[in-house]
């Protein structure tokens, strides 16, 4: 899914696949059925096939409306091997995203602040149930307690996701909350524009790859007085699950977004960063990394009109920003959803959660 954390009421998208092998190839169901917690959720039609077609993409969409933790089955008939018919997924789901939002701008009383676009992207004031609960702070605000104090209003909302707009620098107990705050299994973005001191982040967060920063800021390109030369992202590069939703949106999309100026990257092997959309000119636009338990992306633009981009004001902007958000929300989902022959690891929350739970085979489970 896109969406491995939701909030109550949001829609979400599960994707899956039917594959066919040995005698399945001579005869194909003509559904697929799903389950949501146990209880029928609905069919999925399988179309008709041609002989050399042997997988088969299933999707399905769903809104939660409690919260807490949920599983989406999808299930075949049973056949020769009935093993392989069920898929799972396990999914949280929230009453809404808990956000903080770093600012960078130090200016006494600026008329809008990069961190304003964002808010409302998140959290519109109108709306009586936004998907995400937002706290901003300015730079100099921002330490370690940051992170671990619940959001306004709300108990248990500790951030999430993290994202720090234009910051100029970090202090070293700054950079050492991050860090802590990564290996905790949250999401950070990085929007990197005109404030950023290359160089303090270059020494002090990338180190040559072995830092929580995706990649290296070599330096930034582009005319923001020129919106004829800017460069735009590249639909066909968009096969990341935040950003796959945007490949095939025509007008209005990130397609038509102008970025006149961004910052051009180098990136380490070591840091084992990827490029996850890309621009006409061939630069990064977004980079992803994992970084100890949590995950990492770095835009090599500010998400304000500082450098005369249009994203702001693009129908693409919104999404864009809840597609990130909720992907980084997810980085606990390996908690959850294990690859064959992963380790489960359990840890209590405190000495007092601690009752010695068991641990049995979904078949032996009590009914």
């Amino acid at each position: 899914t896109n969406r491995p954390v939701t909030a109550v009421q949001r829609e979400v998208t599960f994707r899956a696949a039917v594959h066919r092998k040995g005698v399945a190839r001579e005869r194909l169901p003509a559904r697929l059925r799903v389950e949501v917690d146990e209880k029928p959720a609905g069919e999925i039609p399988l179309p008709g096939l041609n002989d050399d077609q042997d997988l088969i993409p299933v999707t399905f969409t769903h809104r939660f409306a409690v919260a807490g933790s949920h599983l989406v089955t999808f299930i075949l008939e049973d056949d020769a091997l009935p093993g392989d018919n069920r898929q799972h997924y396990a999914l949280e789901v929230i009453p809404a995203l808990p956000v903080l939002i770093v600012d960078g701008d130090d200016r006494p009383n600026p008329p809008t602040r990069s961190s304003d676009f964002l808010r409302d992207a998140l959290a519109p004031g109108r709306d009586p149930s936004p998907v995400a609960i937002v706290r901003v702070v300015p730079i100099q605000a921002f330490d370690e307690s940051s992170l671990s104090r619940d959001l306004p209003d709300r108990e248990g909302s500790t951030p999430r996701v993290v994202i720090f707009c234009d910051i100029p620098r970090f202090e070293t107990g700054q950079r050492e909350a991050i860090e802590k705050y990564l290996a905790a299994r949250n999401g950070v973005l990085v929007l990197c524009g005109p404030r950023v001191d290359a160089e303090h982040y270059n020494s002090q967060h990338f180190r040559n790859g072995q830092g929580w920063l995706p990649a290296r800021l070599v330096e930034a390109v582009g005319d923001s007085m020129d919106l004829t030369k800017a460069a735009r992202p590249i639909p066909a590069s968009f096969f990341h699950p935040a950003l796959e939703i945007f490949r095939d949106v025509s007008a209005g999309g990130l397609a038509d977004v102008l970025f006149p100026r961004h910052w051009r990257l180098s990136m380490a092997p070591a840091s084992q960063s990827v490029p996850i959309a890309t621009l006409t000119d061939g630069d990064p636009l977004l980079v992803e990394r994992s970084y100890k338990e949590g995950r990492v992306i770095l835009s090599t633009v500010p998400f304000d009109p500082s450098w005369r981009s249009n994203l702001t004001e693009m129908p693409a902007f919104v999404p864009l920003v809840h597609e990130l958000v909720s992907y980084l929300a997810g980085s606990r989902d390996r908690e959850s959803n294990l690859a064959p022959g992963q380790p489960i690891r359990f840890q209590p929350v405190g000495e007092s959660a601690w009752r010695g739970e068991g641990l049995c085979r979904p078949e032996a489970m009590p009914t």
